[in-house]
């Protein structure tokens, strides 16, 4: 059985792709507004999106229960700090 604050994540995870559409470990709103709603470790970058390992586990979470789909997109020419591609993730229909 899941921790009532892992709940409360997801939900508000579901919530924002709900509102506002796909997301992405890289997209800088999206993981600023995690950190800012729940503050989990995270890594400050100067640029780009911070890093939040548990947010990247709560997104494959939610695909592994079939909650999001995912797909691969490349973002390939954007600097060397950053991969080829990335995952994207948004409600199953």
């Amino acid at each position: 059985m899941k921790k009532k604050e892992t709940i409360v994540k997801e939900e508000w995870i579901k919530d924002y792709i709900n509102k506002n559409g796909p997301v992405n470990i890289l997209d800088v709103e999206f993981v600023d507004a995690y950190i800012n709603e729940f503050n989990p470790n995270h890594v400050i970058q100067p640029f780009g999106a911070n890093g939040c390992k548990e947010l990247g586990k709560m997104l494959s979470t939610l695909y592994n229960d079939n909650i999001l789909n995912r797909s691969r997109i490349s973002i390939h020419g954007l600097g060397r700090d950053y991969p080829i591609w990335v995952y994207v993730y948004e409600m199953r229909q």
